[in-house]
């Protein structure tokens, strides 16, 4: 205590000193001012910092939120790249159903054209028949009907 205390006196003493030096006490206050800016300026820089480290972690958590959501669009890029895959495939197949429906329509329809020739064919043969049978009648000089001439002519023998 008694060193403290005779420090304390010797720092007093200096001080008194220095400030009958006009030059000294002038040069003091210009430290004086430039301290107490400085401590200005370091709450300053302290306040900025702080600032500066919490923009820091919301930077950092919109990084984390980027990458998350960059992961999410990879796996529905992946999903969609997959459904379209599928969709072209479903359609490759709905084309070729499309293509065999054509193809059974087509041959249905050929068939039908077929059995309406052939019902035809078989009128004609069967009318020819008659014909015949009626224009053997004809050359042998029996009497004949109205309907008779009509098939005769329908059959292109008058």
């Amino acid at each position: 205590m008694e060193e403290l205390s005779k420090l304390n006196e010797k720092i007093k003493e200096r001080q008194k000193i220095l400030e009958k030096t006009p030059e000294l006490k002038e040069i003091l206050e210009k430290e004086r001012l430039i301290k107490e800016k400085g401590d200005k300026e370091h709450v300053k820089v302290r306040e900025l910092a702080d600032k500066a480290q919490e923009e820091h972690l919301r930077m950092m958590e919109c990084f984390n939120k980027s990458d998350e959501l960059y992961k999410e669009l990879k796996k529905i890029q992946k999903e969609y790249v997959m459904a379209r895959l599928d969709a072209d495939k479903a359609h490759k197949k709905f084309v070729s159903y499309i293509k065999e429906i054509r193809e059974i329509e087509e041959q249905m329809e050929s068939m039908k054209k077929k059995e309406k020739v052939d019902k035809i064919q078989k009128e004609r043969t069967a009318i020819q028949k008659k014909a015949d049978d009626v224009y053997e009648r004809f050359k042998k000089g029996e009497k004949l009907s109205t309907e008779d001439f009509m098939l005769l002519q329908k059959a292109g023998l008058i």
